[in-house]
């Protein structure tokens, strides 16, 4: 009896061990051009949605930043601006093919056909005069994100590489 449990035990340990995937890694890498950042602020007609009190117009800001890509594999690139209470992000996306630089801007204002939940996502982002758009000024989390794989079947996936970026060294172009 015992030695029918550990010629189990055995066969189990040998699947677990054969059956697990080695996760396929892509072969890119952000490196993001500090010197590249731009912000601008559109004057755009407030949306009253979860605002107290209402005013003629605010400004919504745009971001971009360019990225390198330096390795030697294409990859979809994220650049996510998440809000200071963490609820609301604003994001960007472009697949770069390795060696190439692309920029990745955030979109505004939001269309007048928008859905309420994608309203509510920007508005913690409005501000009310057009030099209040600053990253240095409003300090969201900025990240960019790169690297993911599929997850399918006869597959295992891998999470994306998550590089923060240091808003304090942006450079305004």
């Amino acid at each position: 009896m015992r030695k029918f449990f550990l010629s189990v035990s055995l066969l189990l340990l040998a699947f677990t061990v054969f059956s697990c995937c080695d996760p396929q890694q892509k072969h890119s890498n952000a490196d993001v051009l500090y010197y590249s950042y731009s912000d601008t602020a559109i004057k755009d007609f407030p949306i009253l949605y979860d605002l107290n009190t209402p005013t003629d117009s605010v400004y919504y800001p745009i971001y971009s930043l360019n990225i390198h890509n330096s390795g030697s594999e294409g990859d979809l690139f994220r650049l996510l601006i998440k809000s200071r209470d963490g609820r609301d992000s604003l994001f960007a996306q472009e697949y770069i093919e390795p060696g190439q630089i692309k920029t990745l801007r955030t979109y505004g204002p939001i269309p007048k056909n928008a859905s309420d939940t994608s309203k509510k996502r920007y508005i913690s982002f409005f501000v009310s005069t057009a030099d209040s758009v600053a990253l240095r000024l409003i300090r969201p989390i900025v990240t960019v994100s790169f690297g993911a794989t599929a997850n399918g079947p006869e597959q295992c996936g891998t999470a994306a590489k998550i590089l923060q970026i240091n808003i304090d060294s942006l450079r305004k172009q």
